[in-house]
């Protein structure tokens, strides 16, 4: 299969419009966090010409909330605008996560799921992607057991089957970030179930990001990335779409944080095996106040 690179709607955000974040408060009730704050200025029909004539690229990432937030009209004319620029929705993200150990809040997020893999087959999306577990700056849960795991994923494939599009998994959480885990869990699972290689959501990378993160400071440039690099070989072959994440560039141009170049050498020196590599931008986000949880039009 020949390699893709895609437009990642989060690698520019700061034309989409206001963007949050959903979790589930400690009260078990959904509440979010703002995440980007500058003015809409790029609309959902817009999104096609955008990548096609902004970047030269034929696909698309998007996240859930461009396609929550809009109309039904505005996702209607959607499929148009994709057949003038001759562009595709590779994927649309859901952000609620799938795996809460409580059985009734992770049926309300099952639901929430079902409702957003059948607007991402309106979109003519060729996949959609799921997260285990929230991202690590919001509150934590508890993690359902591997059984309920590996059914939980099963009904959803079952679910995007029918709605015409491939169910994908990302390496977001400490869980699916441990290659020792993840693997197990896409053998249980079988084939039908893609993978998304995040290259800045493994350890120490993700950590170390994160307590940046929450305590409003840059992340130093990590002394041992190694353990990362090890576990992008190890998770490579069984990678569909790679996200190539930064955290910021210094003057001279080298990434932040962790080796980019040496990534992308480890990519490159895969061959094929990673099949679809996913030009996403600086990804970090910027939470600032929390609102009520939005919903579905």
């Amino acid at each position: 299969m020949k390699n893709q690179i895609r437009l990642a709607a989060l690698g520019i955000r700061e034309e989409l419009g206001p963007m949050w974040v959903d979790y589930r408060a400690p009260s078990g009730e959904m509440a979010s966090i703002q995440v980007v704050h500058s003015p809409k200025s790029l609309s959902l029909d817009q999104v096609p010409r955008r990548t096609k004539k902004g970047f030269g690229l034929s696909s698309v990432e998007l996240m859930e909330q461009q396609l929550t937030a809009a109309t039904t009209e505005e996702r209607a004319v959607l499929p148009a605008a994709l057949a003038r620029e001759n562009v595709s929705v590779s994927l649309v993200w859901i952000s609620r996560c799938i795996a809460d150990a409580d059985d009734r809040h992770r049926a309300e997020d099952l639901e929430w799921a079902d409702r957003l893999i059948s607007l991402a087959a309106e979109a003519q999306a060729e996949q959609v992607g799921v997260l285990l577990m929230p991202p690590p700056f919001v509150p934590p849960v508890t993690l359902a057991s591997f059984k309920v795991i590996v059914e939980t994923l099963r009904g959803l494939i079952a679910t995007a089957q029918a709605a015409g599009v491939r169910l994908m998994l990302e390496n977001a959480d400490p869980y699916t970030a441990d290659p020792a885990k993840l693997t197990p869990l896409l053998d249980a699972v079988g084939p039908e179930l893609g993978l998304v290689l995040d290259t800045g959501n493994l350890e120490p990378i993700m950590s170390t990001a994160a307590e940046a993160f929450m305590t409003g400071r840059e992340p130093d440039d990590l002394m041992d990335a190694d353990p990362a690099y090890e576990a992008i070989q190890a998770l490579l072959p069984r990678a569909e779409v790679v996200h190539v994440k930064t955290y910021g560039f210094h003057p001279d141009g080298h990434s932040k944080l962790y080796d980019l170049d040496r990534v992308l050498r480890i990519i490159a020196d895969s061959g094929s095996r990673a099949r679809s590599p996913s030009n996403t931008g600086d990804s970090t986000p910027r939470p600032r106040r929390a609102r009520s949880s939005a919903r579905l039009s």
